[in-house]
């Protein structure tokens, strides 16, 4: 394993940052702006960075009247931006400026202990920010407890990469790129080399599951994911992808989109400010990838509910009402062809409402040129048919779990229940409203269930055909009373949805085609009428979901006879109890082709596998498996 560091041209982030301060205005009454806009504080201290690297005694300026002038308020990212931003450049900050830093850090220490802030199976940025500010608090206040707590994460997380093979919080673009990032830092401004080794190795790790699914002919990350925003899932721009590709140089580089907003601008300069350690392997892995490839590992995940977070403070020994996702370990698949990427997972990070567990990623075009001739293709459960209103279009209101075998996937879909219903407290106006716009509908006043697939549109790329069994779609838009497979031929590329036994509660069609969003979207329903409650039990055992399969023109003669051999397997989907179940269900389901058999059993209430198997063999992924790489010199996968 060669180690090699790799930085972007920071000269170049220099002169474009400062360009676009000296161009714009920064106001100071009625609270800090820049031309009127209020930004967040990580935005604000991100750009205090970036100035004071450049080391222009002007931005020095603008950075002095940036933390003057701003009161920051208690965030997981604030803390580690300011901190380190104290120790890089505590020689050319003035009196006022390290005073007030030190006296909101100190307001905040108390945040930053105890167990809150760990890797306990959630979101893995955060232990890694509390890391990175504990490490500085250390420094700049010599303070052996804040040493001893970031002593204690940094050997957290080296555990967790020993039982794993990605962490909890894995192959997510947004979350996976800052913890790099962050990881980076601690590599660099670590105060012993045993934590600094540690940092490295987890960064060289972090590395690995993203290199690994970035795809060189198609500009996009493949895989199933732990958490993703919807301008991740559906291939929009965003500063993390640009910082990935422009870092390591990657061919193919399509944004649909030039970065607009301050926020991405800010981020996407401090992410290239610091100097990243990886392998000439991991490197060399980014353009050389052969293919067909695979990668499977191991993640393991907390329970968990769908309350807010201020949810973390009610008292719930005072409620009648329990229910919980459980803990556990998911498995994580993806098959990677030179044309297409199908991904996998078979359990929910966290509450799954940020988990996609089943991904497809592939091109139109024999070479792919911009971002129209690439398609990154999703599934969503939605209750009450009512996106639009929501500050994150498409929360997943469902929980899924989905298995592969190369370019076909099983996906088994429930809805979610209601839990108690939040309170609240302690939350500003705009936070409440903001988290009630999240709120699962669940099973109370429920007007529709459906699964959704989504194909992206960017300008004017529709499929070129889609069929609901026989019938051809005229301007890809229709619906069928009868449950029935779709098809869509995408250029060269051929894809079959079969649904899966679709639980029907009274619906006015059972599988719709239409243009939404931007959007064309495959629905296969299990309700849509006047509104109603569905009893809990009832609800957890509506059952939705599909197969799905893939070829291309090369390994199909044609669309004709990719769909006349999809329409030759047999799927069986059955809910099956018995006395000695004790009124429990299983669900049973069969995917029989001419040459794969798929089968899975599992319990939809408690989320419990019995098996999922191919040709009657259970999967069972490694700790971790690259294809066509020596996965075995990563750091931690020997004992």
């Amino acid at each position: 394993m060669e180690l090699m560091k790799l930085h972007a041209d920071r000269e170049k982030v220099f002169q474009e940052i400062t360009a676009i301060v000296q161009k714009g205005k920064i106001s100071t009454e009625g609270g800090l702006k820049f031309n009127g806009e209020e930004l967040g504080s990580r935005t604000w201290y991100r750009l205090c960075d970036i100035l004071y690297a450049t080391g222009i005694a002007e931005n020095f300026q603008v950075a002095e009247t940036i933390i003057a002038n701003y009161n920051p308020r208690m965030c997981h990212f604030t803390p580690a931006i300011v901190s380190l931003l104290y120790r890089k450049y505590e020689t050319v900050m003035s009196q006022q400026a390290k005073e007030k830093i030190k006296d909101y850090l100190l307001s905040v220490r108390d945040e930053f202990m105890g167990h809150d802030l760990d890797f306990i199976g959630v979101n893995d940025n955060f232990p890694m920010m509390s890391t990175l500010t504990a490490m500085n608090m250390a420094v700049m206040f010599d303070d052996d407890v804040m040493q001893k707590e970031a002593e204690r994460r940094i050997l957290q997380l080296e555990r967790l990469l020993k039982r794993r093979g990605v962490l909890s919080e894995y192959t997510s673009v947004v979350y996976s790129a800052l913890q790099i990032n962050v990881l980076a830092r601690l590599t660099e401004y670590a105060t012993c080399e045993a934590f600094k080794t540690i940092a490295q190795n987890a960064q060289i790790r972090v590395w690995a599951d993203l290199i690994s699914h970035y795809h060189p002919f198609i500009g996009r990350f493949a895989g199933p994911n732990s958490r993703a925003y919807i301008g991740d899932t559906n291939g929009a721009t965003i500063f993390e992808t640009k910082w990935f590709t422009n870092l390591l140089n990657t061919e193919k580089q399509f944004f649909p989109d030039e970065l607009k907003d301050m926020e991405s601008i800010v981020s996407y300069g401090y992410y290239n400010l610091e100097e990243f350690t990886l392998t000439k392997e991991l490197f060399d892995f980014v353009h050389k990838k052969e293919f067909p490839m695979r990668f499977l590992a191991k993640s393991e995940f907390s329970a968990s509910t769908d309350s807010t977070p201020e949810e973390a403070f009610r008292d719930y020994t005072k409620e009648d009402d329990f229910y919980e996702y459980p803990a556990g370990v998911t498995d994580v698949e993806t098959y990677m062809t030179r044309d297409y990427a199908v991904g996998t997972a078979t359990k929910d990070f966290h509450n799954g409402v940020q988990t996609n567990s089943f991904t497809l990623i592939y091109k139109r075009t024999e070479t792919a040129e911009s971002a129209k001739d690439v398609r990154n293709v999703f599934c969503r459960y939605l209750i009450n048919d009512a996106p639009a209103d929501k500050p994150k279009p498409f929360v997943e209101q469902g929980r899924k779990t989905a298995f592969q075998k190369d370019g076909t996937a099983m996906v088994l879909y429930k809805p979610k229940i209601k839990g108690n219903p939040p309170t609240y407290l302690g939350l500003s106006k705009a936070e409440t409203e903001h988290y009630k716009k999240q709120e699962i509908p669940g099973n109370v006043d429920v007007s529709s269930l459906k699964l959704s697939i989504f194909f992206p549109l960017r300008e004017g790329n529709e499929p070129d055909e889609i069929r609901i069994g026989d019938k051809v779609l005229s301007g890809n838009v229709g619906a069928s009373v009868d449950l029935a497979p779709v098809f869509v031929k995408d250029g060269g590329v051929y894809l079959s949805f079969q649904p899966l036994f679709v639980t029907d509660k009274g619906r006015k069609a059972a599988v719709t085609v239409t243009k939404e969003e931007h959007y064309i979207m495959i629905s296969f329903y299990n309700y849509e009428g006047e509104v109603k409650d569905f009893k809990k039990r009832d609800f957890l055992h509506i059952r939705n979901g599909f197969v799905f399969s893939v070829k291309t023109n090369e390994e199909c003669p044609s669309f004709d006879a990719f769909v006349d051999g999809v329409k030759k397997t047999k799927i069986t989907d059955r809910l099956e109890t018995s006395m000695h179940q004790r009124q429990t269900y299983i669900r049973a389901v069969t995917y029989e082709s001419e040459n794969m058999k798929l089968s899975c059993e599992y319990s939809p209430a408690s989320e419990g596998i019995k098996h999922m198997a191919c040709n009657d063999f259970c999967f069972d992924a490694p700790k971790l498996y690259i294809s066509n790489f020596d996965y075995m010199d990563l750091p931690y996968m020997k004992e």
